[in-house]
């Protein structure tokens, strides 16, 4: 028969085996619970951008608080407005662009995970290649210009994907003169916002 320490111990393991259940099931209700939280408030994917211009834009831009839409049929990520994720590589192109009279803005682009694409990534790349296939079989009109093939099919995306606001890639600096397997140019970050809507913070840098 039990002698009175092995009854101690098993109404101790019960009482142990009780609370365990009982964390056990607040651990999965406070799981659920912060699940449904991220369900209502998605993670928040906020990027830093980097706008390069000329001083007098710069000006109107920080005046009117509003960046105007790139809209040429040879926009790299297709209509939008345009940064760089990296502050040395809108400094330089500005430079490049207009000498001495550059100037850099600094922007934060509010957005949540799902509402960009980040064409680097492996999942960018298949959607990238989905929605050129597409293109094609919709008998869209091609055109000699990579750049114009490009734009077209950045801006097909933007038209069927009406909840993207935020369009990424690198693109490299310089033109593909020599065609090779290996592409060792050095490649810059952009990014294309959808309109003004996402764009919460805006500071000047370089004047």
């Amino acid at each position: 028969m039990p002698n009175n320490l092995d009854r101690y111990m098993s109404r101790l393991n019960e009482r142990l085996m009780s609370c365990a259940q009982r964390a056990l099931d607040e651990m999965n209700y406070l799981l659920d619970d912060m699940n449904n939280i991220a369900e209502q408030h998605p993670e928040r994917e906020d990027i830093t951008g980097y706008h390069g211009t000329s001083k007098d834009i710069a000006s109107k831009i920080i005046e009117k608080k509003y960046f105007m839409i790139s809209n040429g049929d040879k926009e790299w990520l297709g209509r939008g407005i345009y940064f760089y994720t990296n502050y040395e590589d809108a400094l330089e192109w500005s430079k490049l662009k207009y000498d001495t009279a550059f100037s850099v803005l600094h922007t934060i682009i509010e957005i949540n995970q799902e509402e960009f694409i980040d064409f680097d990534t492996e999942e960018g790349k298949e959607i990238f290649e989905c929605f050129k296939s597409l293109f094609n079989k919709h008998g869209i009109e091609q055109y000699d210009s990579v750049q114009k093939n490009q734009c077209a099919v950045m801006n097909f995306i933007w038209e069927h994907e009406i909840n993207i606001k935020v369009l990424m890639c690198s693109f490299a600096t310089k033109p593909n003169v020599f065609r090779t397997l290996i592409d060792g140019r050095r490649k810059r970050k952009e990014f294309c916002a959808r309109n003004n809507d996402v764009i919460k913070g805006l500071t000047l840098i370089k004047e």
